[in-house]
């Protein structure tokens, strides 16, 4: 092979490689997956299929069917990757996947967070929304948005972009709108809903790397 094809590759690969460098700002990168998956990446990670089989173990990445639930033991940590959004699930969270087939496709448009910490990294242009058993969370394009669910307490909070949440559990059903460094918490059980600005960690952002998690992840608290 001749010194300027030898180059040619090496170029191809460099430009290949700075690619797939996960990016902060501007658009959001491309879908990672064309189809749904759950990636364990510390403590156990069990995957409860939908048709009521066993718990299954997660010791590498296994990809999901429709309405399959991915449940995390208290040091568990795992990353579920959708066609519209990027998933890391913390300790203790127990999250149902949703997603339907289009022209061969899988479309997901909704998370249900049944209990536990995640944080969401949106993907693409279509409507995508979380769900706790308090909450309804649109996040839109490019949004990075950490949703918790703890008994009584539901809440967002906003790193990037912008979302709705909207309140399903106290009387008068509430839309607010949630900005970067705002931090929504509904408690159901003293019937109390507020907004307000957050000092935002910056460790956060080591959630970009693939594997690597925050030690000092921001928790749900008010």
């Amino acid at each position: 092979m001749t010194s300027s094809r030898l180059a040619a590759v090496a170029l191809s690969l460099l430009v290949g490689g700075c690619a797939a460098l996960p990016r902060l700002g501007g658009p959001p990168p491309a879908p990672p997956v064309l189809h749904p998956q759950a990636n364990p990446a510390a403590g156990v990670v069990l995957l409860h299929a939908r048709n009521g089989r066993e718990p299954i173990p997660v010791g590498e990445p296994l990809l999901l069917e429709m309405g399959d639930v991915v449940e995390t033991s208290p040091d568990g940590k795992a990353e579920v990757l959708l066609p519209q959004a990027v998933i890391r699930l913390y300790g203790d969270t127990r999250v149902q996947v949703a997603f339907t087939f289009e022209e061969r496709r899988a479309v997901a448009r909704e998370l249900r967070v049944e209990r536990g910490e995640v944080l969401v990294r949106r993907l693409g242009n279509s409507p995508f929304q979380l769900q706790t058993p308090g909450l309804q969370v649109d996040a839109f394009p490019g949004s990075t948005f950490l949703v918790g669910s703890r008994e009584a307490l539901h809440t967002v909070t906003c790193f990037e972009g912008a979302g709705e949440a909207r309140n399903v559990r106290i009387r008068g059903q509430t839309v607010v709108s949630v900005l970067r460094g705002q931090h929504f918490t509904l408690d159901d059980g003293a019937n109390l809903a507020y907004l307000r600005d957050r000092r935002l960690p910056d460790e956060w952002r080591r959630w970009e790397r693939a594997g690597v998690y925050s030690p000092e992840a921001p928790t749900p608290s008010p």
